[in-house]
C-alpha cells in the first residue's frame, strides 16, 4: 500500500515513537498532521529532534485528544 499523498493524523506526536512515526511518513510520502500535546513553552517534544527539513512537511497542530471540538476540527479536512 502506497501512503503516498495519503492524508494521516499522527496522535501523541510529541513523544518518542510518535515523532518516529511522523518521520516515517513524511518520508514515504504521506502528508501528516501531527497532534501536539499543548504546552506553554512551545516545544514539540521530541518533534524537535526532526531534521527540519522532515519537519518542515509535517503540520503541527497543538492540542488534547480529550477535547472533542478540537479533535473534529483536526479531522475535519
Amino acid at each position: 500500500m502506497s501512503l503516498a499523498d495519503k492524508h494521516v493524523v499522527v496522535t501523541g506526536a510529541e513523544g518518542f515513537i510518535g515523532s518516529h512515526v511522523c518521520e516515517m511518513l513524511v518520508q514515504a510520502g504521506a502528508r501528516v498532521r501531527a497532534l501536539v500535546w499543548y504546552n506553554a513553552f512551545g516545544h514539540y517534544g521530541w518533534l524537535d529532534a526532526v531534521p527540519a527539513e522532515r519537519r518542515n512537511s509535517i503540520e503541527i497542530v497543538l492540542g488534547d485528544v480529550r477535547d472533542a471540538h478540537a479533535m473534529h476540527g483536526l479531522l475535519a479536512d
